[in-house]
């Protein structure tokens, strides 16, 4: 696929397979949108100016795009469905507002903007992201060359991403960072069981003048094999029971605890009275002392899993990064990530790895060095330069 496509094949294959699935009354108005036709022109000539970039990978988009509408309309239609698969697989390259345009003001009403993301996975966003955060540092595009290693399609030993930057390239291994053990595991399987029950619309809708907080652990499940028999119907009754019961009190931080009928683990409810409105909460299994542990571990685990990939690169002459990812920012902050690398230091060897990068998604989203050469937090000036410079673009005044 990203030989195919590039970059961005996730996207683009993601906006072909919905253009095939359209009907001939859905394509009928594909182009019929309410556009700003000078930026319409502006951002098409832009795109057809970087082709050369990724031409063949344009071309096959092109094509493809076509061959999937080819008999649902006329002529000027498919050559605009045509361009914007071109756009999209060159849409790294455009500065943010054109990106905005295009996803929001062309594609997005026809095509879902969360459908493109449909195939997305954590190192997808991930290095999105990234690419975003230099870009507004630098005040320059940063963007994916290629994806060597095509998601560990292609055989062991490639690197994830290579990334252009301020005229140079670098070869990227990322990485995800857990904030306690197994928290991959449990977020997936409370995120695809628990998350779908809209808990907190139907308690909404049972006590509409009250406002209760759900406490469910995170850990609810620990496997999938749990879940095979367990009655989510009688789950939701008995919760909603619970609440019935539970006694109202004017501090919403009191949470009574209720060990519900055939439910593996409790549920921690408060409620008070006049404010209509429902949350459901996640417990986490840990502790801030043991985030700080476990952090330090996860940080030893990954410089060791990736070396040998970058000093592979690094022994052919490529610029190497590591970078450490979470989106975990209820636990965390860029400085008790930054310390945690810190502690890491002297117990691993980083031969091989030129810079690594801490990433933090989630909430307000930030980007920073810890290593840069052989320089280390916190010895490293950039350090607080990308923080300020981040900052800034969000508004934040150091008057």
């Amino acid at each position: 696929m990203f030989d195919r496509y590039g970059p961005n094949s996730l996207k683009v294959q993601e906006y072909i397979t919905a253009l095939a699935e359209m009907s001939q009354e859905e394509f009928a108005n594909v182009d019929r949108l309410n556009l700003d036709v000078d930026q319409f022109s502006r951002l098409f000539q832009k795109t057809l100016g970087l082709k050369h970039d990724r031409e063949t990978e344009a071309e096959n988009a092109s094509r493809d795009a076509m061959k999937a509408v080819l008999e649902k309309g006329d002529t000027n239609r498919i050559l605009f469905v045509s361009l914007v698969a071109m756009a999209l697989v060159l849409e790294d390259r455009l500065t943010r507002d054109e990106r905005v345009f295009l996803h929001l003001f062309v594609i997005d009403p026809k095509v879902p903007l969360r459908r493109l993301y449909k195939e997305y996975k954590k190192e997808d966003r991930a290095i999105e992201t990234f690419c975003e955060h230099l870009s507004r540092i630098d005040n320059q595009n940063a963007y994916i060359k290629f994806r060597p290693d095509a998601r560990g399609q292609v055989g062991e030993g490639l690197p994830d991403f290579v990334l252009y930057r301020l005229g140079e390239e670098f070869t990227i291994e990322h990485t995800y960072i857990n904030s306690y053990e197994n928290q991959v595991q449990y977020e997936h399987l409370y995120s695809k069981y628990i998350k779908p029950l809209n808990l907190d619309q139907r308690i909404k809708e049972a006590f509409p003048n009250k406002l209760i907080d759900i406490s469910i652990p995170i850990n609810a499940f620990k496997r999938e094999s749990e879940v095979k028999n367990f009655d989510f119907e009688a789950f939701i009754k008995n919760l909603t029971d619970a609440v019935r019961d539970a006694p109202e009190t004017r501090n919403s931080q009191i949470a009574k605890r209720y060990d519900l009928p055939n439910a593996p683990f409790p549920v921690f409810i408060s409620k008070s009275h006049g404010f209509g409105a429902t949350f459901v909460i996640q417990i986490v299994p840990t502790s801030r002392e043991q985030v700080r542990d476990n952090l330090v571990v996860e940080m030893k685990r990954a410089v060791e899993r990736k070396r040998r990939k970058l000093a592979t690169a690094k022994a052919k002459g490529e610029k190497t990064i590591l970078l450490l990812d979470t989106d975990d920012y209820a636990l965390l902050n860029y400085e008790i990530l930054a310390r945690a690398f810190a502690a890491t230091v002297n117990q691993v060897e980083f031969d091989g790895i030129d810079d690594v990068y801490i990433q933090q998604r989630g909430g307000v989203n930030y980007v920073f060095p810890v290593k840069l050469g052989k320089r280390i937090y916190p010895h490293l000036p950039e350090f607080e330069q990308y923080w300020r410079r981040q900052a800034e673009l969000l508004g934040v005044s150091f008057d």
